[in-house]
């Protein structure tokens, strides 16, 4: 189990293979459309208008946009990007936004092959270049081509590696840092540049020089400005923590909490109520699949969903003020082995240096009274929110943003959780009693949800693991322990199953858990079999944390779990000579191979 870093956003590619039944179905689709295409080539100013838009309704039809694909569409809407008429190029960028923003992976990096960065670029640097008319029917078409085009930008930031590289060949960062100017350009515009600088910055060594000094300042002047909304400050800061050194955390920290203080304040579950009250107003199809908000109700809606996002930012933020980068993955130190002389390696100063900041950052956020506010999202009515998911399916854009925060929540949590004191946390056993009712709350929900899932019973975990064994801190009833033994079991998720068993090799140390001992178990050792090496790791480290006491040496005689383990050992030398290029994910399985061989040659000696 890990620590939790930023997140990018899940797509669902709409490229799929075309299914028989529906096959019939799209070729009709197609001929009717079959002008499409070459309209889009058209001389005519309002055919290529037309074409692009009706571009942007393909992504309702998959296996029709599969088809007009292999038929040549995105070359030719591709060029319009750069069409002389801005309306036309408004409609290309548009239908272009809505195809990556759906289409997911396949479509962004289908675009990229087909080298959309060029014309994007060029009309980004071209739009920037014009000098403001004073006409506002220019200026708002300015605005609109660039908010579209940076928003596919970003996208394809997002899903492609290689467009990120393309991005900083072609010097993008300098261009994009001149837009982070709120007196020249819209608050979108802001929004989706640093959304896009976010990406860029991320891990990426390309960053030391393309960004100087004055960009850095440029920066945290945007993040201070009052006149930016949330969102834009909550990005600059995290564009700033991804630049930043280890030293220079602790300012940037100091900087982001009244920022930080001020986005989570507001109670965006209660300010949904009022977006739902204006549910009668928006015009839904008889599927609720389809809606047209009137204006007013479009920008509640939307203001609604910018806050939420600015929250999100934040929690992300937040989750990384408490990871040393040197240790991301781990919710231990790990040991480093050798084969034929194990010993452990003792942290260098500057690793110590590094813990004790995290920690000092950690105390911080705490005595600011952050996290009560990070708890508080944590959490929201789900199953009325699944109700309005199943009647107004086009609201989804807004409504699992609910479940997204939730995550982010519950990522930070559990990245306190890692680093702070039993102490500094204050009320456990309330803790627990709030983690368990949300991971009983989630059990049932469909598996749309399952990264929350991943996270609570994470956190849960990782609670567990800071408390003294046998403590009376934490209550373990019946029911919680049988819902423990479900989520071990569960198929869905191979992270929740990892996190189940994690949280079963730390209760099984417990002697209120002794008599089931026997069943754990026989559990654990089925899990040696998966195909999933987590599991089969966690399910190793859970066996010899419980099963070393001597006093339990019956029991392993009579679970026959010895010859189990010699015939798991191969496999964790194979998985240990496979595994070249997680360097994390090696080090947990030669750890697990190691221990095992320790815990063997222990056992027989008895």
């Amino acid at each position: 189990m890990g620590k939790a870093k930023r997140k990018r956003r899940n797509r669902v590619s709409t490229m799929g293979i075309i299914s028989k039944e529906n096959e019939g179905k799209a070729e009709a689709i197609v001929k009717k459309k079959e002008d499409l295409i070459e309209k889009l080539d058209s001389l005519n100013t309002l055919d290529r208008e037309y074409a692009c838009c009706s571009v942007s309704h393909l992504v309702e039809m998959p296996e029709v946009l599969q088809k007009l694909a292999h038929e040549g569409l995105f070359p030719k809407l591709i060029k319009r990007v750069m069409d002389v008429e801005d309306i036309v190029k408004i409609a290309a960028l548009g239908a272009m936004r809505n195809l990556v923003g759906i289409g997911g992976t396949t479509i962004c990096k289908e675009l990229v092959k087909q080298d959309v960065l060029t014309p994007l670029i060029f009309t980004l640097k071209d739009t920037i270049s014009k000098k403001d008319t004073g006409d506002e029917k220019d200026k708002k078409y300015r605005n609109t081509i660039l908010v579209n085009n940076l928003c596919v930008l970003w996208s394809l930031s997002e899903e492609s590696d290689k467009a990120i590289l393309i991005m900083f060949k072609e010097g993008l960062v300098s261009l994009l840092l001149s837009l982070l100017n709120p007196i020249t350009y819209s608050q979108d515009v802001l929004v989706f540049t640093a959304q896009i600088l976010s990406v860029l910055t991320e891990e990426n060594e390309m960053c030391k020089t393309a960004i100087t000094k004055d960009d850095i300042t440029k920066l945290q002047i945007n993040m201070a400005n009052q006149k930016n909304n949330n969102l834009i400050r909550n990005l600059c800061a995290t564009i700033l923590v991804n630049l930043a050194s280890p030293s220079e955390m602790p300012e940037i920290l100091k900087m982001s909490l009244p920022i930080l203080l001020q986005t989570l304040d507001e109670n965006v579950v209660s300010s949904f109520s009022a977006c739902e009250q204006s549910l009668e107003k928006i015009s839904f199809d008889e599927n609720g699949a389809k809606a047209v908000f009137p204006k007013d109700v479009e920008v509640l809606f939307n203001t609604w969903k910018l806050n939420i996002d600015a929250q999100i930012v934040a929690l992300e933020l937040l989750a990384n003020f408490c990871i040393d980068e040197d240790e991301i993955g781990t919710v231990q130190d790990f040991v480093e082995m050798d084969e034929d002389n194990i010993k452990e390696s003792e942290m260098t100063q500057n690793e110590e240096m590094a813990s004790q900041r995290v920690r000092d950052q950690v105390s911080l956020i705490l005595s600011s009274g952050v996290c009560s506010k990070v708890i508080s999202k944590c959490t929201y009515p789900a199953a009325r929110v699944q109700q309005l998911l199943s009647t107004y399916p086009a609201l989804k854009f807004y409504l699992n943003t609910f479940s997204v925060m939730q995550s982010r929540g519950l990522g930070c949590l559990v990245n306190i959780l890692l680093v702070a004191s039993v102490n500094e946390l204050g009320d456990v056993l309330g803790m627990w009693r709030f983690l368990v009712s949300i991971c009983s709350d989630l059990m049932v929900l469909p598996t749309l949800y399952f990264e929350p899932l991943e996270e609570v019973t994470a956190a849960m975990w990782t609670l567990l693991r800071k408390i003294p064994k046998n403590s009376p801190l934490v209550e373990i009833q019946k029911g919680t322990m049988e819902g423990i033994l479900i989520l071990a079991k569960d198929p869905r998720s191979v992270q929740v199953r990892t996190n189940a068993i994690g949280m079963l090799g730390v209760l099984g140390q417990q002697a209120a858990f002794l008599t089931l001992l026997p069943d754990i178990g026989n559990l654990l050792l089925g899990f040696l079999s998966d195909t999933s090496v987590l599991v089969v790791v966690e399910a190793v480290n859970a066996i010899l944390d419980i099963f070393a006491d001597d006093a339990l040496d019956d029991l392993v005689t009579k679970l026959n779990m010895l010859p189990q383990l010699e015939q798991v050992l191969p496999k964790l030398s194979k998985l240990v000579k496979d595994t070249s290029e997680d360097n994390i994910m090696l080090d947990r399985l030669d750890e697990a191979r190691l221990n095992t061989k320790r815990f063997l040659e222990y056992k027989k000696k008895m």
